[in-house]
């Protein structure tokens, strides 16, 4: 059964055979087409290995469906083992005819430490049902398909020359190549060919170091490696799978690998995002972090711009104060009062037209009511028919007896 570090190594130079014949296949005459066949075709055969050689272990995959966003209950954050992989690294640069910085990344990251061996049945099962905090790269492997080299954490006797057992760490003043470096050489610094970040160059200036343009950031790592360059620095933006493996076997030689700020790299994390690194000889770190840090601190101003700055700012204040003048303020106060004073006019009027209408109304009543009056008099004034006496209001009819006994005439 394979050791993982020895898996690593033939899934990604088997994976970069792969590469090299469909781009021997495809040609160059459609970029785009070539770097998603190759994207594709690298995916699907280390899925598949991983599958058949390590079953119950998790995958986290550049080509994988959502593999980029965050994901709190992603399953891989409860496993043991976790393989992160890279299965085209730079394709822009493999689209390109005469490129050979493009790479394969294979790496696995535990939560037990370093694994020698896996069971004889090829299985390690999961043994954590909750996110693991800890955990680090156990085993890694980086090709260069194009380079014909495979550089590996732990390689196996007599397989392709790795980085294991050459000299790649320099002592202090002597350069990569064993030549001894005289006090202001130019330390070189590999970057991106198409995105080098703003404050590398201000680091660059500040140690008069060389920048170097390179594609994919397997293929920087393995120049710092070997010895090609001094130092990788990354700012802007990269994922787990851009570093895992390279960073895995640099650490494996000797290397300083961390963030720019110092800090560790952390890998198997919910949230794939992992923007910024350093990978650079060891002798080399202190100084390059500190420069690091000066070009991220926030810079004071020079005197000239610090008094444009304050001019523009004496200038805003001037025109807020006009747009707050005193004689600004009274005259939108007069229009408020005169608003006010209109709306209460108008409520006055309304309530005028009601009493109007109220002693209208009262007109009316009391014109019916005397109309009324007249109506009962004139009846009461009509003459009585022959034979019928009259009756007045006050009167008790003739032949009546008051205590109700009728009395004849």
């Amino acid at each position: 059964m394979e050791f993982d570090a020895e898996l690593s190594r033939r899934l990604a130079a088997t994976a970069g055979a792969l590469l090299l014949g469909l781009r021997d296949e495809m040609g160059f005459a459609d970029p785009g087409a070539l770097k998603d066949a190759g994207d594709q075709a690298a995916h699907a055969y280390l899925m598949k290995e991983l599958a058949d050689w390590r079953p119950d272990d998790a995958v986290l995959s550049e080509e994988a469906t959502g593999s980029r966003e965050a994901d709190e209950e992603a399953e891989r954050l409860s496993a043991d083992r976790v393989w992160i992989v890279d299965p085209l690294d730079g394709t822009r640069e493999y689209a390109e005819e005469g490129r050979t910085d493009w790479a394969v990344h294979v790496a696995l990251w535990s939560s037990a430490g370093p694994s020698a061996t896996v069971s004889r049945t090829g299985r390690r099962r999961r043994t954590s049902a909750r996110p693991v905090t800890g955990g680090k790269l156990v085993a890694a492997s980086i090709a260069l398909p194009a380079q014909g080299l495979v550089f590996s954490t732990e390689p196996a006797p007599g397989t392709i020359p790795s980085a294991r057992g050459h000299r790649t760490t320099p002592e202090p003043g002597v350069g990569p190549d064993g030549a001894v470096l005289a006090r202001g050489t130019r330390v070189r610094i590999a970057v991106s060919r198409t995105r080098p970040p703003a404050v590398v160059a201000a680091v660059a200036e500040e140690l008069g170091a060389l920048l170097v343009p390179m594609g994919s950031a397997g293929a920087k790592i393995a120049a710092v490696i070997t010895g090609e360059v001094d130092a990788y620095v990354h700012a802007g933006g990269q994922y787990e799978w851009d570093s895992a493996a390279p960073v895995a076997v640099a650490a494996a030689v000797g290397l300083h690998t961390s963030r720019l700020d110092g800090s560790a790299l952390v890998y198997n994390q919910a949230d794939p995002l992992l923007p910024d690194l350093v990978v650079c000889r060891r002798d080399l770190a202190r100084p390059l972090l500190d420069a690091l840090a000066r070009a991220l601190a926030p810079q004071p101003l020079d005197p000239e711009t610090a008094a444009a700055a304050r001019a523009a700012l004496d200038e805003e204040a001037a025109l807020e104060l006009l747009e707050t003048d005193p004689e600004t303020d009274l005259e939108d106060e007069d229009e408020d009062e005169d608003e006010t004073e209109l709306a209460d006019d108008a409520e006055t009027d309304l309530e005028d037209e009601d009493e109007l209408e109220d002693e209208d109304e009262l007109e009316d009543e009391d014109e019916a009511g005397f109309e009324d009056d007249l109506a009962d008099e004139a009846v009461d004034d009509e003459p009585a028919e022959p034979g019928e006496t009259p009756v007045g209001d006050d009167e008790t009819p003739a032949g009546t007896d008051m205590s109700g006994t009728s009395q004849l005439g």
